[in-house]
């Protein structure tokens, strides 16, 4: 809050304010957001000059389909926040993005092993620096030398094709199935119609 006060009493003095930053784009992930949304917020202007953005430039280097991508930033901290995190974005079509530091990489790639198995991803490293260095293969390959890898990473998790998200459905119980259906947009009554014989299960389930 002080640097947003400091920053506002600048712009009320008639300065002009530039926030640069030396480790990615400002303002994606990143508290500089605050800044921007703050000053937004008193009505003044904010422009952007793009520049180098660690989640682009890891995508286009990847060797993953990049028509369509949904980027998701760092996940929690917190193993089992991660996890419903990840099993989130499972059943995404798109290509993932995700942000993450060095000290949580193989926890991390330990949560995607076990939500999406053996799916290929790309982690990108160092970006724009001497030791950049993409490593490609799946999470359980990557694992084996994750302990060595030092800098700021990029994860780039192929999209789910439509045979495993068929697997995956296959794999649910009634209750889990009636549930993603509902949470994907279907109404109720509609899912009643595709299961005619489960009315008494969809009854219990809303009122749980």
């Amino acid at each position: 809050n002080s640097r947003c006060d400091e920053v506002l009493n600048n712009l009320k003095n008639g300065l002009n304010v530039a926030l640069v930053s030396d480790a990615g784009l400002p303002c994606i992930s990143d508290p500089g957001f605050l800044i921007s949304k703050y000053v937004i917020e008193k009505d003044y202007n904010v422009v952007s000059l793009p520049g180098a953005s660690a989640s682009l430039t890891a995508l286009i280097a990847s060797g993953l389909p990049n028509e369509k991508f949904y980027f998701n930033g760092f996940l929690n901290s917190k193993q089992s926040q991660r996890i419903k995190q990840l099993q989130q974005l499972v059943d995404k079509e798109e290509t993932l993005i995700i942000y993450e530091a060095p000290h949580r990489i193989e926890e991390t790639l330990k949560d995607i092993y076990q939500v999406f198995g053996n799916r290929n991803i790309v982690i990108a490293r160092e970006l724009t620096k001497k030791y950049e260095e993409y490593l490609r293969g799946t999470p359980k390959e990557i694992l084996e030398v994750v302990n060595e890898l030092k800098g700021e990473m990029v994860i780039i998790i192929s999209g789910c094709s439509d045979e495993e998200k068929n697997e995956n459905l296959l794999n649910l119980t009634i209750k889990e199935h009636y549930k993603y259906y509902l949470e994907s947009g279907y109404h109720s009554n509609v899912l009643q119609l595709i299961y005619p014989h489960f009315q008494q299960l969809i009854h219990n389930f809303h009122h749980q």
